[in-house]
């Protein structure tokens, strides 16, 4: 997005960006949502790695710390917002980490996979971050990343539908009030194996189901779920740490 949020604004936009309550008492139907998201995300991670140590960044309301302690990995989380990391300390007894990530001073090839969802659209700049990811893994570490596809069916034709002004609040997909970059997973692959040391390994769309979904609507993805075609909204990468970066 051009121009972006200043600094300022940014800081007071992730100063309580998730609701404690989501912690604390999310209600279950949602909670489910998020932990059968997360679960589909580790069941493909764990096609290229073992269960090992896990560095969660951008870890919210902690649904992807549970899956991933339910799945056997040594998990740490990372987040923005102290409040949060401050509620979630009191639901795990795991190491937690916030303020300025690249002040952590953590460990050179700590981590078997860093897990991003829903979070790199969310960076002002991306690329020192890739960088330093590429740094906190191990040699064969996996990167772990799930965004929104701006070049999903889905997203092109809700864009075509408001081009044509069959849609209310046209353009609302775009989520600009906190999404600052766009992605595809072909170019993000692409990107992450020219610029950052990494090796693609698998793409393909999210699982992520919002409840209340009609009937028809959670079958279509359900069946189409494992589809080459990108026509969900939303998508992962993985891709694996090939050689380290020139920090």
């Amino acid at each position: 997005m051009n121009p972006q949020y200043s600094d300022d604004f940014q800081a007071s936009l992730y100063d309580g960006y998730i609701d404690p309550g989501e912690i604390t008492s999310l209600e279950e139907i949602w909670e489910n949502a998020h932990l059968n998201s997360h679960h589909f995300h580790f069941q493909k991670i764990e096609e290229h790695i073992a269960p090992g140590k896990i560095l969660a960044f951008g870890c919210g309301n902690g649904s992807e710390l549970e899956v991933a302690l339910q799945r056997g990995w040594e998990t740490e989380g990372f987040d923005v917002d102290p409040e949060c990391v401050k509620e979630l300390q009191n639901k795990h007894e795991i190491p937690l980490h916030t303020g300025d990530f690249f002040h952590l001073e953590l460990a050179s090839d700590s981590y078997e996979c860093i897990y991003l969802d829903q979070v790199l659209e969310h960076l002002k700049e991306p690329a020192p971050y890739l960088k330093e990811f590429n740094r906190l893994l191990k040699p064969d570490g996996v990167l772990f990343l799930a965004v929104p596809n701006i070049e999903s069916i889905g997203s092109r034709w809700k864009t075509l539908l408001g081009r044509l002004r069959l849609k209310r609040n046209r353009g609302k997909h775009y989520d600009t009030w906190h999404h600052l970059f766009y992605f595809n997973p072909g170019s993000l692959a692409k990107l992450l194996e020219r610029e950052f040391g990494y090796q693609f390994l698998a793409m393909g769309n999210d699982a992520f189901q919002i409840p209340g979904l009609p009937w028809y609507k959670k079958m279509m993805v359900n069946v189409f779920q494992d589809v080459s075609l990108p026509w969900r909204s939303t998508c992962y990468v993985i891709c694996k740490k090939i050689k380290p970066q020139d920090l």
